[in-house]
């Protein structure tokens, strides 16, 4: 759609949409008086500003081109997706391993839950390990791949991690994870102690997981 006013790409269906945008979307919706302006702009890619300087009359066509958004995306959980070619899957044989759960955990407490976040911590290709150098090297670029991702692609895998995994898998590992935990801050203590190096020691990484791991065992 041209107009003098610019170019305004307008979703018309679901596979239109991204990740970020469903996020986005889901926050303005959250709020007590949701803008009806910023969920335009959200989809549109547009500021705030330059969606309130429309004409009414291209608002309202805006509006009847994305009326999709009335209906919610229909979608079957799926542990795996695709994307530019590359498969990515959740771990379905296992459960969520220690540096996952770790990782999991602090997004949850963050106080701002990004699902994007969550699907590059528990998605990712074949053979790939959640470990440190994942987190620093991979994780930020991941983020915003699922991000950028059309939501019919993702979300099929929200809903399969949030069914199995957060409903059932996490609060079965309660047990093991606390084990697990004060021992790991116990190997670091040791550690530390041993070489002399005191907090030098202490990875980001592990700095990160001590952090998580002590609000864990706090709430036990």
């Amino acid at each position: 759609m041209k107009y003098d006013f610019g170019e305004w790409n307008v979703p018309t269906k679901w596979e239109d949409v991204t990740l970020g945008q469903v996020i986005a979307i889901d926050k303005e919706r959250a709020l007590e008086k949701p803008s009806l302006a910023s969920i335009i702009a959200i989809l549109c890619g547009k500021s705030v500003d330059e969606v309130e300087q429309l004409p009414v009359e291209f608002v309202d066509s805006i509006i009847g081109k994305m009326s999709f958004i009335q209906e919610q995306p229909q979608v079957s959980a799926s542990c795996s997706c695709v994307i530019d070619g590359e498969r990515y899957s959740v771990n379905v044989k296992e459960k969520l391993t220690f540096g996952e759960w770790v990782a999991f955990n602090m997004i949850q407490e963050s106080g701002d839950v990004d699902v994007a976040k969550i699907l590059a911590v528990v998605c990712r290709k074949d053979g790939e390990a959640y470990t440190s150098e994942f987190e620093n090297n991979v994780f930020p670029e991941r983020v915003k791949m699922f991000r950028d991702a059309s939501c019919m692609k993702t979300l099929p895998i929200v809903a399969f991690f949030l069914n199995l995994y957060a409903l059932s898998a996490i609060p079965s590992q309660r047990s093991f994870l606390k084990e697990e935990a004060q021992s790991l801050i116990q190997r670091i203590l040791e550690t530390s102690a041993k070489n002399g190096h005191g907090k030098e020691l202490l990875t980001r990484w592990q700095k990160r997981k001590l952090r998580g791991l002590s609000k864990y065992i706090d709430s036990i």
